[in-house]
């Protein structure tokens, strides 16, 4: 018996897209600077993400020019999982837009276009400006996520 108004064999080829993470520049700088205050709740975070990523839950994605400052072996290393994303000619025009009305950077701006085009919904960052928005941040679950993934070398930070 066949359902109406289906072909054949299509209910096989539907696949569901993974929900995108924008992993923002502070987070990136956290990520690779091993003394960033913020280095130890980075890699719980991206660790975590990059299980998802595994997995097939998520597709993690940077902007290109935030990755082009991390050095060439860390990208293909550590941020293999990220893919680099353009930010259209459009998108940056779109952004000087809003910094017109309001008083925010153009790089800011042009994520918050990046987002609303490319309809991404989460975000790893630590920049205090994206908990002014309606959209789900990637943060620390806590230390012990850290002290259990072989994280707690902050003692000789110290």
């Amino acid at each position: 018996m066949r359902l109406p108004n289906v072909k054949p064999g299509l209910a096989k080829s539907v696949r569901v897209h993974p929900a995108t993470v924008l992993v923002d520049p502070s987070f990136v700088e956290a990520l690779v600077d091993d003394a960033s205050a913020r280095h130890a709740a980075a890699v719980a975070i991206y660790r975590r993400l990059v299980v998802q990523y595994r997995s097939e839950q998520v597709l993690l994605v940077a902007t290109s020019l935030s990755l082009h400052a991390v050095p060439r072996h860390t990208r293909r290393s550590l941020l293999a999982p990220i893919a680099g994303v353009h930010v259209a000619r459009r998108y940056r025009r779109a952004a000087r837009r809003i910094t017109a009305i309001d008083f925010i950077d153009a790089e800011f701006a042009a994520l918050l276009v990046l987002l609303r085009r490319e309809k991404i919904s989460r975000v790893a960052s630590f920049d205090p400006r994206f908990t002014a928005i309606d959209i789900e941040l990637e943060q620390d679950v806590g230390m012990t996520e850290i002290s259990l993934a072989g994280g707690d070398d902050q003692s000789n930070a110290a």
